[in-house]
């Protein structure tokens, strides 16, 4: 994925969505390993102040999500410790993450998404994203 400045993917542009609220390190590892195996993903927004990646998924997600150290809420694309509050502002340095191929898609497949973070937090993902401390 290539970081592009600009404010809202085409892809996304019309549609309803939900989005997944993950770490950095686990939901950047759990996307390369969607788009390999399950095919195209979405873009993605990526905080870099929270080390948060925010991934679109198809509305009505966030009614059955239960994915432990992520949220899911209804089209917010902001950083948050809990459902309800946001710890987001317009200072923090966000970019969208947009898929190489064509063929990206508004949303990323939930199940599969689900499936990847877990493995992602069994093998260890601290090798993915930006180290801290160092």
């Amino acid at each position: 994925m290539q970081p592009v400045e600009q404010p809202f993917p085409a892809q996304l542009l019309g549609s309803a969505f939900d989005v997944v609220q993950t770490g950095m390190r686990v939901g950047l590892r759990a996307l390369e390993e969607a788009r390999e195996v399950a095919g195209p993903v979405a873009p993605v927004l990526v905080c870099l102040s929270h080390l948060f990646v925010h991934i679109p998924v198809e509305p009505g997600t966030a009614y059955r999500w239960h994915a432990p150290q992520t949220l899911c809420r209804p089209g917010l694309l902001s950083c948050s410790v809990s459902e309800i509050e946001s710890t987001c502002c317009a200072c923090c340095p966000r970019i969208w993450l947009i898929p190489p191929d064509k063929t990206s898609r508004p949303y990323t497949d939930s199940t599969e998404l689900r499936h990847r973070i877990t493995l992602a937090r069994r093998t260890n993902a601290s090798g993915w994203g930006v180290l801290r401390g160092h």
